[in-house]
């Protein structure tokens, strides 16, 4: 059996299908007869509709449908995320004359043509009974409540704690509102066969789609097929049911015929999910030579009215220091504004923004050099759940993040570092993201000629899954990569995981790693029965070697084994879990829900790793920031293919720089209304803003986390760069920055 596959950079096995256009995605699909929709949407956040006129909108040429709640079917509520549901939120406004946020649709039309569909949907007018709405999180009124679910934690006597320490920092830190804005938008193609429903949508979880599908329209989820095999980014937007799909569905099925929406950039930002603006305030004391005395954290983000959902991530941020007093707050705030939901990293990033640039505060107050307070504070267990790192590499990080980027050169005193005319900053800040444990299927098929074939329901959504998973099944099966094809994102398939939470290089190489060992078991097994060619042979003690099993002095190679079976191929499927996952978790991934989450009673506690080292360069004159250089050194257990696993580093350190320094949702706290909903006016991150980016991994083993031994890369990448950032820019200009973006105004200097 090969052992060297998994690890290799080999290029992606959908590269070339990508690259070229060969690469259909969900909706590059045509359907017989399909037809084109279009929404009318809000232009107020709060009260109801009196009046909808849709006369000219029905007159119009080719539509033949206006969907609006006067028409709407009546369909079954379906659970949100805090609840396990398959949809991003429970409010569904198709279905009442309500208005709940700014952007929210009123009516779906639907005509022959795109264009006739949008042109129809401008002219339906509404009058509205207007209330005053809030959406701009710290307005005035605004109540924090507890998140559902979510319990406040703590160790120790903070507040004494606080009052006894030789060095103190208490800041409050913030970050904005922030949008998806993949490639690839949203929508979909949804088109009933009888009493089956087929959706073609940008996914990254198809069965969660196809549950929330199937209990909104009252049928059994074997009736739903959902598919998505490639994903033209997500990062957390596609993840959930968006109620623009349930409402096309709906539509669909009262045409009878096919029908696609295509949702405009700018109405994006109203549909679907973001994440939400947090207000952090962070208390942290040290003694007099640099150790841990206090960490204090408390959030308060914005939620929606009707979903009180919220994304803890201080946790994360406090287990990573050896600190004996520790209290950990999160709270939400209703407003008028749809539900937020996952973006990468969705609560670790902002907590992680103010806690490492509160540490960096501390330093400062005790002149101590960030490195050195990382090496006498790092925490050697959990210390929070009092439990054991199934694998503890923060200090291997800093060690060689440092080392690559020359940190001994720096000069501490802010201001005092500068080159060509420009103030220089150097920072840094620890990255951390929490293994969290899925479960996923996967099914392997070996044939005669050597071909293998893996199917799963998972998806890939640009991390590489049809690379690594490919990778697996070789090296498992000792075949050549080329030799393995690998089917994604379609619930006709095995259940696979959501891609959510970095979990899918640990849920579903584990599955199909186990599926492969289960295929070669059953080849063991028909080799050594009645009339194989190893009759007489202890199935136990045959080995794979060299495309043949291996029997003493005998060796039989696969392929004739495999013309023997029917089909002259034989196939196995295999489901993976964890086994201190709860038992109902394991049941309801299996049967294709899956919400991720952390393994509730895992004897150890498990993270990724990470440092962050980044250079910036500041015009003294004009204030503008550029980032010339950013170094980050990550452990994420065994490495399945050190290419991905690289672009994945990469761009979440590329993202965080737009996190820092450029992006926001823009709202106007008067008509509660998302004034830059466009790329042209919402910023991110491009090419001339980045300047060199160097990324490692250490060798990392962790026999805890399953089989394969691979955690997750995904999000981690995002989270330790934006302080790192803030950092830097304060060691440039001696200005502290406690928000994000950071803009030119935040460090012109005084007078």
């Amino acid at each position: 059996m090969s052992d060297t596959i998994i690890g290799q950079p080999l290029p992606r096995a959908d590269g070339v299908a990508k690259v070229t256009g060969g690469a259909v995605y969900a909706l590059d699909t045509r359907r017989d007869g399909m037809l084109h929709a279009a929404m009318a949407c809000a232009a107020v956040a709060l009260g109801r509709l009196t009046a909808l006129d849709t006369t000219a909108a029905e007159a119009a040429p080719g539509v033949r449908l206006v969907l609006t709640h006067r028409n709407h079917p009546i369909l079954k509520p379906d659970k949100g995320l805090n609840d396990g549901g398959g949809s991003h939120a429970t409010w569904r406004p198709l279905e009442s004359d309500e208005i709940r946020f700014h952007g929210q649709a009123i009516a779906l039309v639907v005509a022959d043509t795109r264009i006739q569909a949008e042109h129809a949907a401008s002219l339906i007018h509404a009058r509205y009974a207007v209330q005053p709405a809030v959406a701009v999180l710290g307005t005035a009124g605004l109540a924090p409540e507890p998140t559902p679910r979510q319990e406040d934690l703590s160790s120790g006597d903070v507040a004494r704690a606080l009052r006894e320490a030789a060095v103190k920092v208490e800041a409050r830190y913030a970050i904005p509102t922030q949008h998806h804005n993949a490639i690839e938008l949203f929508g979909c193609i949804a088109e009933w066969q009888g009493d089956r429903l087929v959706v073609q949508v940008p996914s990254q979880g198809v069965g969660p789609m196809a549950k929330g599908l199937a209990t909104t329209f009252s049928i059994p989820q074997e009736a739903v097929r959902v598919q998505s095999a490639f994903v033209g980014g997500g990062f957390g937007g596609k993840g959930v049911l968006l109620a623009n799909v349930i409402g096309v569905a709906a539509a669909a099925r009262m045409i009878g015929r096919p029908v696609k929406l295509l949702l405009p950039r700018e109405q994006s930002y109203a549909n679907a999910s973001f994440r939400p603006a947090a207000d952090m305030a962070v208390k942290v004391a040290a003694s007099a030579d640099g150790r841990l005395m206090a960490m204090d954290y408390e959030c308060q983000s914005q939620t929606s009215r009707f979903d009180k959902l919220g994304f803890a991530g201080g946790a994360v941020a406090v287990k990573l220091y050896a600190c004996p007093n520790v209290a950990v707050r999160e709270r939400i705030v209703p407003m008028d504004v749809n539900t937020p939901g996952f973006m990468r990293a969705p609560g670790e990033a902002p907590s992680m923004f103010a806690m490492e640039s509160a540490i960096d505060e501390l330093c400062v107050a005790l002149r101590m050099d960030p490195v050195a307070f990382r090496r006498i504070n790092d925490a050697p267990r959990d210390m929070l759940a009092d439990k054991a790192w199934s694998s503890h590499s923060m200090l291997l990080c800093w060690e060689r993040a440092a080392e690559l980027f020359g940190w001994a050169r720096r000069s501490a005193a802010p201001g005092s570092m500068t080159d060509r005319g420009e103030l220089v900053g150097w920072g840094c800040a620890s990255a951390a993201y929490p293994t969290l444990i899925a479960s996923s299927a996967g099914s392997v098929t070996m044939a005669a000629d050597g071909a293998v074939h893996v199917r799963s329901s998972a998806a890939d959504l640009g991390t590489g899954t049809y690379t690594t998973l490919a990778q697996v099944a070789a090296e498992r099966l000792g075949v050549a990569f080329g030799r393995v094809t690998v089917e994604l994102g379609d619930t006709a398939f095995p259940p696979g995981n959501l891609a959510g939470g970095s979990t899918t290089a640990l849920a579903s190489s584990n599955a199909v790693k186990q599926a492969a060992d289960d295929l070669v078991t059953a080849m063991k097994r028909a080799a050594v029965a009645p009339g194989g060619p190893l009759a007489g042979t202890e199935a136990a003690a045959l080995r794979l070697e060299s495309g043949a099993l291996r029997g003493g002095a005998r060796a039989v190679p696969l392929a004739e084994i495999l013309r023997a079976a029917p089909d002259g191929r034989m196939e196995a499927t295999a489901q993976w879990a964890h086994p201190e996952m709860p038992l109902p978790m394991r049941q309801m991934l299996w049967q294709g829900g899956s919400p991720v989450l952390p393994p509730r009673k895992a004897s150890m506690s498990s993270l990724a790793w990470g440092a962050n080292f980044v250079e910036v360069r500041i015009n003294p004159r004009t204030r503008t920031i550029r980032v010339p250089r950013m170094i980050g050194v990550f452990a994420g257990g065994r490495i399945l293919n050190a290419r991905t696993a690289r672009s994945q580093l990469m761009g979440g350190m590329v993202w965080a720089v737009g996190h820092a320094l450029l992006e926001r949702t823009e709202t106007d706290a008067r008509r509660a209304a998302i004034t830059n909903a466009n790329l042209s006016e919402y910023y991110v991150a491009v090419n001339a803003d980045i300047g060199e980016v160097v990324v490692e991994t250490v060798d990392e083993q962790d026999d805890f986390i399953g089989p394969i031994g691979a955690k997750g890369l995904g999000e981690i990448g995002i989270t330790g760069v934006a302080p790192a950032i803030a950092n830097a820019v304060f060691h440039a200009t001696g200005v502290r920055v406690r928000k994000t973006p950071i803009l030119i105004e935040d460090i012109l200097p005084e007078g």
